[in-house]
This record gives structure tokens, sequence and C-alpha cells, in this order.
């Protein structure tokens, strides 16, 4: 918050907004302040809430704040915080709610991890707030510690921050390919831009559960990226490795909620928490995934939480209360650029294929840019004309004209391999693979199997002769000025002998003008840094549709 929206809201102390006498500052966050008050008219205390001077007259925020209050107010369930009233006033924009004496959940976890009964407790009363609001058709996106407020002595658990809320029946606030949300619970179709469902708050009450249990979120990797490159790519971690009194069943329990595929989720918020009562209880069973569709919002559990799980033999970890004040939601927003196409090609992405037809065999490969489905292919044409291949409206001209079409890798769509121009005029790796995948999970299959057979951890080191030392998120725009970087996709550099290797990921993320394809770039002798100059260079430009 700024200088001058700091000085504001102390100014405001002692003063009144809309009948509302302010008695002192109790949280600032990047959209608003939350301050104590008092309904005069009624003598109640309150925790009012005031969009901040510098958003005031931005338009989208303005939206973004009435549908917060219009949202919670709409949903009557005991966990999801009350709201007494919203308005505007002398053109300060608040909302009054129930103020909660007690902590929020993230400072109560700032004194170590939860008992597994206290943790099941309060998990189970945000489960059964989320569950109503998708019985709504609204998806919360922004599901994590600090939103979720506490009752001091009795634990009773609030659901807070409707404010990127999403309706599933509705376009929402946001343009295509922004993300909302704050990355430590942030699931990957969010962080790709894609849809999202009840599914979607079931990964990051997963992620809750996960830090309750640990007292640290799931992917806490240090810089944004790469805990965003962790949700896309990295395993769920291990509960009991950190917590190894704890039963096994628990790991099973993460591993379904934090799937990378909404469709091997738990299909609710009260589905998670039952398969987590069950592992407590150890009569933990293999969890069936979700097989609603995507847009299919799961009933509504009950709204007053079972009776706590006995804390067993499991240890009642720390989780003292400490005082609190309420936080706002870390909004990260990533727009996705989207570039001008051709009209041929954005046909052909229209279309959703790209038929090749194969001289030798008179086969026919589809390019699809979709999903996963498998395509029967049809007759190969007859009609004379030159071949096209999809990766050659993929890959510059300087790049594809020594490629050769070759067999699919396993799970790709097509492949070429490009050896080294005889009469290559500046650098060109001794050996270049490409591939596309039909989506993003495929092609995230293909890289993490390159980099199991490998074994790339145990000689990332030796990278840092091409200025790496390990695997991580490359980026979009990272070097250029005042433009907006994103995550373009993964890397990561291994030795094989005397050969350095590159592998790489373009993702589409969303983006019409970008596919999933994988990239492995080989180069034998001294020039390694040559190699990685090269990778700077093309990588980016391999996977985007050309102009």
């Amino acid at each position: 918050m700024g200088g001058l929206d700091a000085m504001a809201s102390r100014t405001r102390i002692g003063t009144q907004v809309a009948g509302f006498r302010i008695e002192s500052v109790l949280g600032r966050g990047g959209m608003s302040v939350v301050y104590v008050a008092e309904q005069v008219r009624l003598g109640r205390k309150v925790a009012l809430k005031v969009l901040t001077t510098e958003l005031a007259w931005d338009e989208q925020f303005r939206e973004r704040f009435v549908r917060e209050s219009q949202i919670a107010a709409a949903i009557d369930h005991p966990n999801i915080i009350p709201i007494y009233d919203a308005g505007e006033d002398d053109g300060l924009l608040y909302i009054a709610m129930r103020f909660v004496q007690g902590p929020d959940l993230k400072d109560v976890l700032k004194r170590g991890s939860l008992g597994v009964g206290r943790t099941i407790f309060l998990v189970e009363q945000i489960a059964s707030a989320l569950d109503a609001a998708h019985a709504h058709s609204l998806v919360h996106r922004d599901v994590k510690p600090g939103n979720i407020l506490l009752e001091e002595s009795t634990d009773h658990a609030y659901l807070t921050d409707f404010g990127v809320a999403k309706q599933t029946t509705a376009r929402g606030l946001t343009s295509t390919g922004h993300f909302l949300g704050t990355v430590e619970y942030a699931a990957p179709e969010q962080i790709e831009g894609g849809p999202v469902d009840a599914r979607t708050d079931v990964y990051a009450l997963g992620c809750v559960l996960y830090e309750c249990l640990t007292s640290s979120p799931p992917f806490a990797h240090g810089t944004e990226h790469a805990v965003l490159h962790a949700h896309l790519v990295d395993p769920p971690p291990s509960v009991t490795r950190l917590r190894p009194e704890l039963p096994h069943a628990f790991d099973g329990v993460i591993a379904t909620a934090l799937a990378k595929d909404p469709a091997e989720r738990y299909s609710s918020c009260g589905d998670l928490v039952h398969a987590a009562r069950n592992a407590a209880s150890g009569t933990a069973r293999r969890a069936e995934p979700a097989r609603t569709p995507a847009r299919t919002i799961p009933s509504v559990v009950s709204s007053a939480p079972a009776a706590p799980v006995t804390e067993a033999n499991f240890g009642s970890g720390n989780g003292s209360d400490v005082a609190a004040a309420t936080q706002e939601p870390d909004v990260v927003e990533k727009p996705m650029h989207v570039s001008w196409l051709t009209p041929a090609k954005l046909l052909l992405l229209m279309l959703g294929l790209v038929v090749v037809a194969s001289a030798a065999s008179g086969a026919a490969v589809y390019f699809l840019t979709g999903n996963d489905q498998a395509a029967t292919a049809p007759p190969a044409p007859t009609a004379k004309g030159p071949v096209i291949h999809p990766l050659s409206a993929l890959t510059p001209a300087p790049v594809w004209d020594s490629c050769k079409v070759v067999s699919p890798r396993p799970g790709a769509v097509a492949s070429a391999v490009c050896p080294q121009p005889k009469d290559a005029t500046s650098f060109t790796p001794d050996r270049l693979e490409l591939s596309t995948f039909a989506s993003g999970a495929a092609v995230q299959r293909a890289y993490n199997a390159e980099r199991r057979k490998h074994r790339v951890g145990r000689n990332f080191g030796r990278c840092n002769g091409v200025s790496w030392g390990g695997e991580g998120t490359w980026l979009h725009n990272a070097s250029a000025p005042g433009a907006p970087a994103k995550p373009g996709g993964s890397r990561f550099c291994y030795f094989a002998g005397n050969n350095v290797v590159i592998v790489w990921t373009h993702r589409k993320f969303g983006q019409s003008s970008h596919t999933d394809l994988l990239g492995i770039a080989v180069e034998g002798g001294s020039d390694h840094p040559g190699l990685y100059g090269w990778w700077r260079f093309w990588h980016h430009r391999i996977g985007k549709v050309l102009a």
C-alpha cells in the first residue's frame, strides 16, 4: 500500500463511514484496509473493509470489490463470513462484516503444524463452505490460510475474501489468459489459464490440508516462478516425510487432492475431508478419481461439521492461537499474449489438425490442438502438392531446413530430427529432436520421462558451463524491458559422456499461437556455451505458430 493510503487509513480512525465509527486498523492488503469499527446505530462491533483510494477509481477493482459482498451475502452458510452491509459513502466503497475475535489460520501456522484432529476439524468447516459456494456455481479461486478466520475460543472457521471468485456459468471479470489467485495454492489449470471448477478449490484445500499438517505449503521453492513450475511439474510431496508419525494413507490423500489433472482429484471438498478422516482412522482405501464433467457442481455437504477426530497417537502439533489481522488476497495477474496468425494457419488451428501425407507409406498424421483423444486417420490424400508437416508451421526455416520427419516418439503427435547442416554458417547443435503433443499433460509426461531416464539430478552441477545449475522454468519476455514475464515451459541440462544435452518444453498455456512441444538439443565437444547461446535465441521461437 502506498504511503498516502497508509496515512489515510490512520487519519480515518475516529471518523465515521456510512454509520460505522472507525476504532483501529485491523489489517492492510494490496486492495483494501480492514478496520475494527462500531455500527453506531446498533452498538455492534464489525470488521469494516474499505477499498484503498489508489484503486477506488479503477472500475475493475471496484466491480470486484462489490461482487465480493454480493457473493458472500448470497450464500447463507455458517462458515462463510456474514456480511452486514455494503455500499459507497463519500466515494469510499466499504463492506461491513462480522468481527471475528481470533487469528487467521496463517498466523496459527506460524507457530507450527497442527494435530490431525484439529486439522480435520478446521478443514472440514472450510470444505463445507466451499461445497456450498460450488452449489451456487461459484469457485473461490483463492483458498489459503490467510483467508480462513478462526474464533479464538471455539475454533469456528470462516472463509473470507470472495473478491476473485468466479461464476462457472459466466465469463467473470478477467480477460482470457489472466491468472488470479495466490501462487502457493494455485491449481495447474489456474496457472495455465484453463477452465476452473470445483476441483480447482479442491486442489487449494489440499494445499491447506498439507500446510496444516506440516506448517509449510506443499511447494515452497522460494521464487514465484519456481513455485508455479512445481505446481505444473513436481509430484505432490509426502506428508509423512515431515511427519513420520502420521498414517501413510495421508500421502495418498494429498496425492489425489493435488493431482495435476482435475479429473483425478476428489470431485468435491467434502470427498477430500472424508478421505482425510479415513486416513486418520486407518480405514483409508484407494481414492476414486472424480467422474464428474468439468463443469458439474458437486452437492452441498452438511453445514454442521462432524465432531473432530481424536488425536490418538498422531501428536498435537503446536498451533496455539495468536493475534491476527485480516489478510487481503495476494492477487497475481498473468496476461497471456496472443500474436496475430496468418489466415491459413488460423484455419489449421481452428480445424484442430494438419494432415501430413507420407510419400513412403501413404500414412496420415494428425496434429491435434485440443485434447488427448485419439482420432482415426482417413485415407491419405492423393492430390499432388507440397507436404505440410505440423512442425514446419512451428519451427523457423533456419532450424527446420535440416529436419527429417520421423516416427512420433511415445505419446507424441509428430516428431522430427534435425542434424547439423554440413554448410552451417552459424552455431547449430549436433542433433536436435522436436516433438509436438496433444496437451500440456502429455508433453509434461514425456519431459518427466527424459528427466527420470537420464537421472539428471546427479550431474546438474556440470551444466554450470552453460550458465545453468539445474532445472527451472524459462520465461517469455524475461529480458524485454517493461513486458510482463510469464512461464513458457520447463528446461533442464545434463551431460552424457562428452555431450551436453538441453531438454525443454514449450507449453501452450492457453495461447492459441503456441503449442505443447518437447525439444532435445545435443552438442558434443567443447562448445557447450555455444549450445546455450543457440538455445537462448531459439527456444521461445520454436513452438510458436509462424506469422
